[in-house]
């Protein structure tokens, strides 16, 4: 993939991490907990789906590309995050 496409995917990807974090505030006020758990399982599937499937093979070609390390030097940026930011 031609790295333009590349950059325009991961940022639609990311502003669909923000509307999945809307969905999860909402879904945590669902009272039924059958209910929630259902939709806590879709939207557990649909971040991981993004994530695995869409987000980690475009920075994998494109490391610079990853807005938490722009150096692309992961290993590196790694190292140097707070215990609570990596476990986070």
């Amino acid at each position: 993939m031609e790295k333009h496409l590349a950059d325009a995917l991961l940022k639609a990807a990311f502003n669909l991490y923000k509307d999945l974090g809307d969905m999860d505030a909402i879904i945590s006020g669902i009272p039924d907990e059958a209910t929630k758990k259902h939709y806590v399982t879709i939207l557990g599937n649909l971040i991981g789906d993004v994530t695995a499937n869409i987000i980690s093979p475009l920075i994998q070609e494109y490391p610079e590309l990853n807005p938490q390390c722009p150096s692309g030097d992961f290993a590196s940026h790694m190292s140097r995050l707070p215990v609570a930011e990596i476990s986070a």
